[in-house]
């Protein structure tokens, strides 16, 4: 039998916050190595269009880096609203820490059932937040991979096609 000490709630809390540091730390380097590869792709694609005749198959070499550059710009959007809803999420913990340390709370029971209004209420305005800013990072995300899936394909199309006019 395991004889282990149960662990204690702020061991617990600890591990859980390491957990969604090492998540989030996961998530932002993951983004930083798209908006790399979109400016990767970018550079490649101009580099090999410089010594190509200019046709009419450029239009798809550029849509393919308009596709790289905006997608560039939704990894921007989601790195901005991933330091909002940490900086939030920080803000909301100070906010209930304030209100559950208000001493006059705790000197009668009108005032605990005041602060446990408080709590509840701001608990509701952070959950909202929460889903807002949920549903902005997925849709940049989203949006992200697509237009940068998008590049590629359109890159490697034209890439073939050149290379089918050059032997013609």
């Amino acid at each position: 039998m395991d004889k282990r000490e149960p662990e204690s709630k702020e061991s617990l809390w600890a591990k859980i916050r390491q957990d969604q540091k090492y998540l989030q730390d996961t998530q932002e380097k993951y983004i930083y190595f798209l908006m790399a590869s979109d400016g990767a792709a970018i550079a490649y694609a101009l580099q090999q269009a410089d010594t190509v005749k200019i046709s009419g198959l450029m239009i798809i070499l550029a849509i393919a880096i308009l596709c790289w550059a905006i997608s560039f710009g939704f990894g921007g959007i989601w790195l901005l609203t991933h330091a909002r809803a940490i900086s939030s999420g920080i803000d909301y913990n100070k906010e209930i820490d304030h209100i559950m340390d208000d001493p006059k709370a705790n000197e009668n029971t009108q005032g605990l059932i005041d602060r446990g209004l408080k709590v509840i209420k701001r608990s509701e305005i952070r959950k909202s937040e929460i889903k807002s800013l949920g549903s902005k990072k997925a849709s940049s995300h989203k949006m992200h991979l697509i237009l940068f899936m998008a590049g590629v394909s359109l890159f490697v199309l034209w890439r073939i096609l050149e290379l089918m006019q050059r032997d013609v």
